[in-house]
């Protein structure tokens, strides 16, 4: 069901519930952790209905749960849905410093990110991944 935003909010919010604790941490064949990968679509979903606190929230606990060097895919898709939040709310000024590292990231990890670089570009940044990260003009 296309657009249904606040019934997606809602099973990603009980994802997230249940991968709490020791479950935190498990991919279950993914290429990253599920927790993480929640808190992400929930954290998208979130800003484009506007709740814009609650979306950073959700990234911020994703970033949290991707730190550590055995999961990149989780810590920069984590970076990259609080770039893409702050974007959202137009602040593009609040966005460089997480989607900056994370392009790093995965450029020293040889993955590319094609998808989550299409959504920070439609988002404003057209250069993303350029090299540099400039709000369109």
């Amino acid at each position: 069901m296309l657009g249904a935003y606040r019934k997606a909010q809602h099973h990603l919010a009980r994802v997230v519930d249940a991968v709490e604790g020791d479950l935190a941490r498990e991919r279950w064949g993914m290429a990253g952790f599920v927790s993480v990968a929640a808190r992400i679509w929930l954290a998208a979903s979130l800003a484009d209905t506007g709740d814009f606190e609650e979306a950073l929230a959700r990234a911020r606990e994703g970033v949290t749960l991707g730190e550590g060097p055995e999961h990149p895919w989780s810590l920069s898709g984590a970076y990259m849905t609080v770039g893409f939040v702050h974007l959202s709310r137009g602040e593009p000024e609040e966005a460089a410093p997480v989607l900056e590292p994370r392009h790093r990231l995965l450029a020293g990890d040889g993955h590319h990110g094609l998808a989550a670089d299409a959504a920070v570009r439609a988002r404003g940044w057209p250069t993303y991944g350029a090299g540099t990260c400039w709000r369109a003009s």
